[in-house]
């Protein structure tokens, strides 16, 4: 029986742990645990072998990459259905939470966890439906709605220089908004790093890019203009990436509003990846239609989620512009 004190008790590897708390490199350590995950067989060779491969398209400053992945279409789905866990908060269609640790250890068996600190605890584990290689969901130990915490963010990024810490809003690409959660990845060359800018102040640029996506480069000022936007109002959302280069934190704000929803996509999609400038096509007819439409459905989909309202682009050259 599961701890309720810690209901990711049985998900917890010890030998990981161990390294964990013996105060090994977090980034030593991911991939070791992503292989551990792959040669279990609980992330299918088959689908490494599908993701590991990008197109790359571009138009001017417009660019993004296309990944076949067609195991993202079944994400968060499991053949072991949870029946009526009484220790957790069903999120969807009275279906159990998927990242909660006593539903974890019945769906999925043979995942495995360890637990970090980083301002609050966590629980780091493989994504089972990743995009990237490797590619780690952070989940709270306790069943806490998905709050954007740049706090949080901004601590995991300095323990793993170089790589990506992202968190989807409510709404905003989540695929499960009931329980926090961050995802974390190496992706070295994503396109919108790449992407030219032009600057609001001298702390904030604005990305030639058709999402509006704000870039900044000391955290101080991220965490206010985060805060800042949510607070217009309760359509405001947020997709965050964040990464550390040479002891300098970089935060890349999406700026979203539920008011603006793509028509490409299901309500509240894209993500963060979208907006990064990853696609993945969850079948072949949908890959063909990334081939051949290529730039032009890429703009389309961002423009469909950038906010258009006069509230936002006062908020942009009054707030943003001040700091």
């Amino acid at each position: 029986m599961s701890d309720r004190r810690n209901p990711f008790q049985s998900v917890i590897d010890a030998q990981f742990q161990s390294r964990w708390d013996s105060g090994e490199a977090l980034r030593t350590l991911l991939d070791d645990f992503f292989d551990v995950h792959v040669r279990s067989g609980l992330i299918p060779s088959a689908t490494v072998a599908e993701i590991a491969g990008f197109s790359s398209h571009q138009d001017g400053p417009i660019a993004f990459k296309l990944q076949r992945n067609f195991g993202r279409v079944n994400r968060g789905v499991s053949s072991r259905i949870h029946p009526n866990p009484a220790y957790t908060i069903p999120f969807k269609d009275g279906m159990p939470c998927f990242c909660c640790g006593d539903v974890i250890a019945y769906q999925w068996p043979g995942e495995r966890g360890f637990q970090i600190n980083p301002g609050r605890p966590l629980i780091v584990l493989p994504n089972i439906s990743p995009i990237f290689l490797p590619h780690f969901t952070l989940v709270s130990p306790a069943h806490d709605p998905q709050m954007m915490d740049l706090h949080t963010m901004i601590a995991c990024a300095h323990l793993i220089p170089g790589g990506w810490v992202i968190q989807n809003g409510p709404d905003a690409g989540a695929t499960n908004p009931w329980h926090y959660h961050l995802q974390v990845f190496f992706e070295p060359d994503l396109p919108i790093q790449n992407c030219p800018a032009f600057p609001l102040s001298s702390t904030v640029d604005q990305l030639d890019h058709p999402a509006l996506i704000l870039k900044i480069t000391n955290p101080d000022i991220a965490i206010q203009v985060a805060a800042d936007y949510l607070k217009l109002g309760d359509t405001r959302r947020l997709n965050i990436l964040v990464r550390v280069i040479d002891d300098e934190c970089h935060t890349y704000l999406i700026l979203r509003d539920t008011r603006f929803r793509t028509a490409l996509y299901r309500s509240g999609q894209p993500g963060y990846a979208e907006s990064a400038g990853i696609i993945s096509a969850s079948s072949e007819l949908i890959y063909a239609q990334w081939m051949a439409e290529g730039c032009q459905r890429y703009c389309e989909l961002m423009s469909d989620i950038r906010p258009r309202d006069e509230e936002t682009e006062v908020f942009k050259s009054t707030r943003v512009r001040s700091f």
